[in-house]
């Protein structure tokens, strides 16, 4: 299930950040298809980065959830980092224009959010419980 909801997620987060290329390139020109390529590949791997807890607790057991809460910590504050150097990266750098990478950090960010959303709302990925 999380797997579905991830690859879909994936699916709509590339195709946003393709639109982005092509309207970072007619805005603002040259420098901005790198600039929203680099953008959609900072949200795709901020957020396929956060599943990895999920594969480290399983199907959990004595121990898993604890050793899945460190490694999303872990993960969540290097994530934060890398964001913030490919942010520094954009600022500094003459070949990237730094609107166009955070307007399509936004954008694709949102996309992934919704698509999440609207994808575990409906019935067919709805979660169950045993009892």
């Amino acid at each position: 299930m999380l797997s579905t909801r991830n690859r879909l997620a994936t699916i709509a987060t590339t195709a946003a950040g393709l639109l982005a290329v092509l309207v970072a390139w007619v805005a603002v020109g040259d420098r901005g298809p790198l600039s929203a390529a680099v953008g959609a590949a900072v949200v795709l791997a901020f957020f396929l980065i956060g599943t990895v807890p999920f594969l480290v607790v399983g199907s959990g057991g004595p121990g898993r959830s604890a050793l899945g809460f460190v490694v999303l910590g872990l993960l969540y504050v290097l994530r934060i980092l890398a964001g913030v150097v490919v942010w520094a990266a954009a600022v500094d750098s003459p070949r990237l224009d730094r609107v166009a990478v955070g307007v399509t950090v936004i954008f694709c960010a949102l996309v992934w959010v919704n698509t999440q959303v609207v994808v575990g709302l409906s019935r067919r990925y709805q979660p169950t419980l045993d009892v």
